[in-house]
């Protein structure tokens, strides 16, 4: 096996200098061996099992997780917004019921006055 890469297309002599490629250095590890009973060297070190867990980490879990609060916010604003808009209709529902209060008072009085208001004989005059 060659660490030297070439280019297939060209012709060897073709002035340029060929790149070498640089393989990362593995961790040492035991060849599989049938005569040991005792298979903990094959076990994953703990940095494997952290580089598994980083490698199947989802890479939109920052967007999805931002994405899942704005969408709650934007459901409690719109309740908020629900209830506020109901409270204004029970003082508006509350407003017109004092209104239609204060006007059938209004006709009482003006009743009850004609009924009080007795022309004056003497007026001073």
């Amino acid at each position: 096996m060659s660490l030297v890469r070439v280019n297939r297309y060209c012709p060897r002599g073709s002035g340029r200098k060929t790149l070498k490629v640089k393989k990362k250095k593995t961790s040492v590890k035991q060849e599989w061996d049938n005569t040991v009973n005792d298979l903990t060297v094959h076990r994953a070190t703990p940095e494997d099992l952290v580089r598994r867990h980083e490698i199947h980490k989802s890479k939109n879990r920052a967007l999805v997780h931002w994405e899942l609060q704005e969408n709650a916010l934007k459901r409690k604003w719109r309740k908020q917004k629900l209830e506020s808009s109901s409270l204004e209709k029970r003082r508006l529902s509350i407003m017109r019921e004092m209104q239609d209060v204060l006007e059938k008072s209004d006709h009482l009085l003006a009743a009850a006055k004609n009924l009080f208001d007795v022309p004056r004989k003497r007026t001073g005059k």
